[in-house]
Parts: structure tokens; C-alpha cells; sequence
């Protein structure tokens, strides 16, 4: 299985706007080169419709279904509608199987759980829906996803049902890289890893992150300063990421195919550690933005 996975949000115009055949040459070109993972979300616009349309292109070329890899999510289903409960969950769950014409879906996650009213009703309620579709064999495996570490860790450390799969973004970053507390007690619980957002948003690119970015000036700011240092501060960050290898999967959204092929390139040639290790040294390593006050 490839390190990478496609991430889909971009298929939605999430962060930029995809036209059709943009995402379905990147769907192509993903398993041209052994990338058979795609995740998406309900939240993502339309990305889970487009990719059901691009894969049931691709079946109809010659493609097996099984070929896919398809994870997507529950609980997040716009900007501020969050619905956890049993009955949304299974309503959830029975269009995304609709939406791909399938019998089961790879993965399910748990949607940003840090924005659940209750976070208690996760491992009360959602968990235990999900569990009942994996036992009628409608979901291979159980994941959860979300920004605040100590979220996540609170759901893994207190949930009777199994978690395969955690989605963290942002935590392993050149300028936050806190994951690193909490990465072997999550793997001793069964689950895997999955880190996206190797550039904090765009925080660590030469163009700077987009206007909407929740972080502070400052860090903002101490971002620019090193990027402007270095051209190849993106590839620097993707190397960061790639260099850990308690990571299972990096999640990439390219918006075009030189995107994707940059990561690609990044892959096959390795930067020398000494300088991947001497820019991380520039970021003072304990602060991320908060979205919530939610903490654990």
C-alpha cells in the first residue's frame, strides 16, 4: 500500500476550484503510480459525488471496484453542522455507500470530533453506531479524525470500541511537531497513523497561507521569514513528515498534476536529514492555533 493517499477536498472546491477532468487525472495519475487510497468527506461540497463519478469512469474502463481504497466521514456536514447521533450517522453512511455504489466503505471517520456538543456522546453513541455497521460488514474500519491532540487522545484512551485509524492534521509540522507525545501510546491501541497538512494550512510555503488561515500573526509571520530563506520550504516540510516513520500514511490534496508529481519526486530523492534538521530548528515547537476551547 502506498505511503500516500489522495485527500479529495479540493474535488469539493474546498481550497481551490477543481474542474472534472483535473480530478479525474489526478485519480488516474494516482494509481498510474500505486496511490489506490481516497479520502473525502460529506463536508467537502460535492468532492464524495465527483469522486463517485471518476471511480465509476475508471470501472467502466476496466478498473476492479476493489481497486479503490475509499475512506470517508460522519459528524461534519458544513462549516457549523455537526450532527453525531445514531440516526445521522446511519443516514450518513447509507448515502456515501449509495453515493460509490458499494457494498462496504474502507474507513469511516469521526468528523473534527473537538466540535461534538458532547464529546462524552462519541464514544457513547458514535463509536458504538459505527462498530454496528463494521459488524454488518458495511465498514471495514473505524477512525477518528480532529485537530487538538488531547481530543483525540481523550476518545482513544477512554472508547471500549476498537479505533483503527486516527486522522491528525498539522501535528507534525516544521513549526509544531507535538504529535511525537502522543504517536507510540496510539500505536500500542492498534491504531494507524495518518498525517495531513505537511505545510500547517500553508503556513509553510513561499506564497504564505491563505486569507482564512486561523493562525496569529506571529506565526504567520515567523513562517514567512523562514520560507523566505528557502525556496524548497515546502519540499523541507514534506521531508520532515516523510522522515518519521511511525507515520503510516501521508494525506496529500495536490490541485493539479505538477503538484502531485512534486510530492512524487520528493518521495524517490531525499533532502539531506542535517538540513531538514537545521530548519527545524528555526520554529519554536510548542504552539499551534486553537479552534475550540475545548480541551481535555
Amino acid at each position: 500500500m502506498s505511503r500516500f493517499i489522495l485527500g479529495c477536498a479540493s474535488f469539493g472546491n474546498v481550497y481551490s476550484e477543481l474542474d472534472f477532468q483535473t480530478c479525474l487525472q489526478l485519480v488516474r495519475h494516482a494509481l498510474a503510480n500505486h496511490i489506490n487510497h481516497f479520502d473525502t468527506s460529506p463536508f467537502y461540497g460535492k468532492s464524495q459525488e465527483i469522486l463517485g463519478k471518476i471511480i465509476s469512469q475508471l470501472v467502466r474502463e476496466g478498473f476492479e471496484p476493489a481497486q479503490f481504497i475509499i475512506s470517508t466521514k460522519i459528524g461534519r456536514y458544513g462549516e457549523n453542522d455537526f450532527d453525531f447521533s445514531y440516526s445521522k450517522c446511519l443516514e450518513s453512511v447509507s448515502k456515501s455507500l449509495k453515493v460509490f455504489d458499494r457494498k462496504y466503505l474502507d474507513i469511516v471517520f469521526c468528523h473534527d470530533i473537538e466540535f461534538a456538543p458532547n464529546l462524552d456522546d462519541i464514544f457513547q453513541i458514535t463509536l458504538p453506531t459505527l462498530h454496528q455497521l463494521k459488524l454488518e460488514g458495511k465498514i471495514k474500519k473505524i477512525g477518528i479524525s480532529g485537530l487538538p491532540l488531547s481530543v483525540l487522545d481523550y476518545i482513544i484512551t477512554k472508547s471500549q470500541i476498537q479505533i483503527d485509524v486516527v486522522l491528525t492534521y498539522c501535528s507534525y509540522t516544521l513549526n509544531y511537531s507535538q504529535l511525537d507525545n502522543y504517536i507510540d501510546k496510539w500505536k500500542q491501541k492498534g491504531c494507524q497513523i495518518i498525517h495531513g497538512g505537511v505545510t500547517a494550512l500553508g503556513l509553510l510555503t513561499k506564497q504564505g497561507p491563505p486569507s482564512w488561515h486561523p493562525a496569529d500573526e506571529k506565526t504567520k509571520n515567523l513562517c514567512q521569514q523562514i520560507a523566505k530563506k528557502y525556496d524548497n520550504i515546502t519540499e523541507i516540510a514534506y521531508n520532515y513528515v516523510d522522515n518519521n516513520s511511525k507515520i503510516d500514511h501521508i494525506m496529500i490534496g495536490p490541485s493539479n498534476l505538477k503538484e502531485f508529481y512534486e510530492y512524487l519526486t520528493w518521495q524517490e530523492l531525499k533532502l539531506d536529514p542535517t538540513l531538514v534538521d537545521k530548519v527545524k530548528k528555526l520554529f519554536v515547537d510548542n504552539y499551534i492555533w486553537q479552534e475550540t476551547n475545548v480541551e481535555i
